[in-house]
């Protein structure tokens, strides 16, 4: 309530943004805000760092990988990956973890992407070509409820491509285990 009036004022954010509407008895409203400081670019390696999504703290994101930095974030090293493997990360409600790749010696040339996985409900293993006008040609395999399996993607890496950004998500509801990931040059 306001104080001295009958009504409401209501702050809405979206689920899946930063995104905030701001509302008076219904009416939207104009928000300003402080300029938020730019954002450090991300960091692209030379090749793909810590396939095996083995290396890390247990309870931490694994070395080399970028976690999605939402809040309460759910993607670290786990003991518990249910095979013989000792090692292995997990990802979920809807979190992820990227490696950005410079992708000077794939360009004009084909990639395979492998990535062993399992998860309870769903997940997805994702291929992006990032240029210097954004992230484009997005590839998604999609993994339902299974044992570990492997999921592959093939591309073929635009030469004007700057970076390959790979993306291991999990479902909004699920939980899904991650290791082994693999790049390589294939023929066409």
């Amino acid at each position: 309530m306001l104080p001295g009036r009958d009504g409401f004022v209501a702050l809405e954010q979206s689920w899946r943004s930063d995104l905030w509407v701001a509302s008076l008895d219904g009416r939207v409203l104009d928000v300003s805000s402080a300029q938020l400081p730019p954002a450090a670019p991300p960091n692209i390696v030379a090749t793909l760092r810590n396939g095996t999504l083995a290396e890390g703290a247990p309870g931490s994101p694994p070395a080399d990988w970028m976690p999605s930095g939402l809040r309460n974030e759910t993607a670290t090293v786990v003991d518990d990956c249910g095979d013989p493997v000792a090692r292995c990360t997990t990802v979920a409600h809807g979190q992820w973890l990227e490696q950005r790749i410079d992708a000077a010696a794939f360009r004009g040339g084909a990639i395979r992407l492998r990535v062993r996985a399992r998860a309870d409900r769903a997940a997805y293993v994702q291929l992006f070509q990032q240029t210097r006008s954004g992230l484009s040609d997005a590839i998604s395999r999609r993994l339902e409820p299974t044992t570990w399996s492997t999921l592959e993607l093939d591309a073929n890496i635009h030469a004007n491509a700057d970076a390959l950004v790979i993306r291991l998500v999990a479902d909004a509801r699920s939980r899904a285990w991650f290791r082994d990931v693999s790049l390589e040059v294939v023929e066409r």
